[in-house]
């Protein structure tokens, strides 16, 4: 027997239309301004909702930005978690996995560009720098894979995690300033490298 879900009632599309919008508005103020000078006021101008509204959903600019981020970076673990549990090889997971990230910085650029100028919102807001956003996940993932034979036991897992995330972080940032950039050829790129050291990314 397959369930349905019942289609939203007027006041929860609303209420999912209202959240959207402030958003969408906070994206568009913290990409013009760092976070420390951005206001609820600002947002709210962007929006046609009363003022009342927007403590309807946030409490204050706060709250706003960590939605932003939180939920920005919830979508990307879980897909990267399902990739590198699925996982069959270790190139296999080291190339989707900075697929999934290209194409995530590729689709939202906005929102890679605000997580990486505002870094120092993001560890006091909360409470731990990216790398502890993402750190626990990956490694467990990467523990995992080396308990699967992916990974020699011999690897120090730790130290492999802040390799993967320094690469995927500032390669991300490279990615998202090069105006054409392909999400196959940077994850290429990437294997290459964890695979085959430096000499091993050398072209003809």
């Amino acid at each position: 027997m397959t369930s349905t879900t019942a289609p939203l009632g007027r006041r929860d599309q609303n209420r999912v239309r209202n959240r959207k919008a402030i958003l969408d508005a906070a994206l568009a103020c913290f990409l013009e301004k760092p976070y420390s000078e951005v206001s609820v006021r600002d947002i709210i101008r962007r929006t046609d909702l009363a003022a009342g509204t927007f403590y309807n959903y946030f409490t204050d600019k706060a709250s706003v930005f960590r939605s932003l981020v939180n939920d920005y970076l919830n979508r990307l673990n879980h897909e990267m978690h399902d990739i590198r549990a699925s996982a069959t090889t270790l190139p296999e997971m080291i190339g989707r996995t900075y697929r999934a990230l290209f194409r995530t910085v590729r689709d939202n650029p906005a929102l890679f560009e605000i997580i990486r100028q505002n870094e120092s919102a993001i560890r006091n807001l909360c409470q731990a720098d990216i790398m502890g956003l993402t750190h626990d996940s990956l490694l467990r993932d990467l523990k995992d894979a080396q308990a699967r034979g992916l990974i020699s036991g011999g690897v120090d897992v730790e130290y492999l995690a802040a390799c993967f995330f320094g690469v995927g972080y500032e390669m991300g940032i490279a990615f998202a300033r090069r105006a054409s950039a392909c999400p196959e050829q940077a994850a290429e790129f990437a294997v290459a490298l964890f695979m085959h050291g430096v000499n091993g990314l050398a072209t003809d």
